[in-house]
């Protein structure tokens, strides 16, 4: 019932909310995130700014991702490359100009936090990430990173949701966030 309550909202009205966060969440089309409790009260205030058609509300999301990604590499003074194809900005760390390009299969040892700092996964140092060049299961970025690097070569890397883990996201990153990844 509470999609329906907002698409009835005109622009400038304000809706207060007290919900279970399951019950928001779902009701939203989303998922709580791991960090809330699903039973906990919520107290939310909506106030409606304007109406978005799909194609200005992926505008939006795309516009914040690239100015949260801009403010990212201020902020920590990167010296990055972009790639304008998939939108990549990476950073080599560690070079090896006599060694082996990475072919088909490599293992990769990785961490990813979000762009906000957030840590979401790394491997195990004694189980680095068996990569595959036909494995469409691995992050697109990842693909192209790979593709850039030689054996025993370091980067790291913003990568835009498109290449990460998309408008929906996942349990740990919402959808259209950038993540930060650093390969070896």
């Amino acid at each position: 019932s509470l999609l329906p309550l907002l698409e009835s909202l005109c622009v400038g009205e304000t809706l207060e909310l007290e919900s279970r966060a399951d019950s928001l969440y779902l009701g939203m089309g989303g998922k709580v995130p791991l960090s809330i409790h699903k039973e906990v009260e919520l107290f939310a205030t909506i106030a409606l700014k304007d109406k978005l058609s799909e194609r200005s509300y992926i505008a939006n999301k795309l516009a914040f991702e690239k100015q949260s990604t801009e403010r990212y590499l201020k902020q920590f003074s990167w010296d990055a490359q972009y790639d304008s194809l998939t939108r990549i900005y990476y950073q080599k760390m560690k070079e090896e100009p006599n060694k082996p390009q990475v072919d088909q299969r490599a293992k990769l040892n990785y961490s990813i936090e979000s762009i906000t700092g957030k840590f979401i996964t790394k491997n195990k140092p004694d189980n680095p990430l068996l990569f595959d060049k036909s494995d469409k299961n691995i992050l697109k970025g990842i693909h192209f990173l790979v593709g850039l690097l030689r054996e025993g070569e370091k980067v790291r890397a913003i990568l835009p949701s498109d290449q990460a883990f998309g408008p929906d996201g996942n349990s740990k990153v919402g959808g259209f966030n950038p993540i930060v990844i650093e390969l070896e």
